[in-house]
């Protein structure tokens, strides 16, 4: 332990006692460098305004001061009409196409949870068709495991899926698509597979044979 040899504060490291020492208010020969530093009274040259702060914090208020004829602004890029009507048309196309941004992006697709990881190493054990995309873009939704070609999709249901009613409507919406666009779908209850991982696997096999 380390005394201030001013105030008689305490410091666990030298370099640290050394440093306070320097810059202490008791020293009576201490480094002015840090004068800009400390609080003192300033009054704004256009709102009149007095404020108890450091010399940059009053410069900076001063810069951005709403009495300031000449202050700094910044404003982001506004779209004409032209450009609204644009991007709305690309992501219209996209959302058609299926490629619009969704949730899945969002929060990250190397975030793979336990069960998509289970699924993975039965595809891969099993010596199944590997040929699946991964959070899959399906217009608003995203899909677990998707085989583009053979239009055929297995999504794994957490316990969050039973309970929750917006997740619930929206796998009602993401079936309803997937068999608008013919598309076949395996749901897999997770917590019914930790039980019966065997009949599970089965119905994997027969699904992507």
């Amino acid at each position: 332990m380390f005394n201030c040899k001013f105030c008689n504060k305490t410091y666990k490291k030298l370099n640290g006692c050394r440093l306070h020492e320097k810059y202490c208010k008791l020293n009576p020969n201490r480094s002015e460098r840090l004068d800009n530093k400390i609080k003192n009274n300033f009054v704004c040259q256009y709102c009149g305004r007095e404020m108890l702060m450091s010399y940059q914090c009053y410069k900076r208020h001063e810069t951005f001061c709403k009495c300031n004829p000449n202050r700094k602004i910044f404003k982001g890029h506004k779209l004409s009409d032209a450009e609204k009507n644009n991007l709305s048309q690309i992501m219209k196309e996209k959302h058609k196409l299926g490629l619009a941004p969704t949730w899945a992006h969002l929060r990250g697709k190397n975030n793979i949870s336990y069960p998509e990881q289970w699924l993975m190493n039965v595809i891969k054990n099993e010596n199944l068709n590997t040929n699946y995309i991964h959070e899959y873009p399906f217009y608003s939704f995203s899909l677990d495991f998707a085989w583009v070609d053979d239009k055929k999709v297995i999504e794994m249901d957490g316990r969050f899926h039973k309970i929750s009613k917006y997740q619930q409507d929206c796998d009602k919406r993401k079936d309803n698509l997937l068999k608008k666009n013919g598309w076949k779908e395996l749901r897999i209850d997770w917590e019914y597979c930790c039980n019966n991982s065997k009949e599970i696997i089965q119905q994997i096999k027969e699904f992507l044979s």
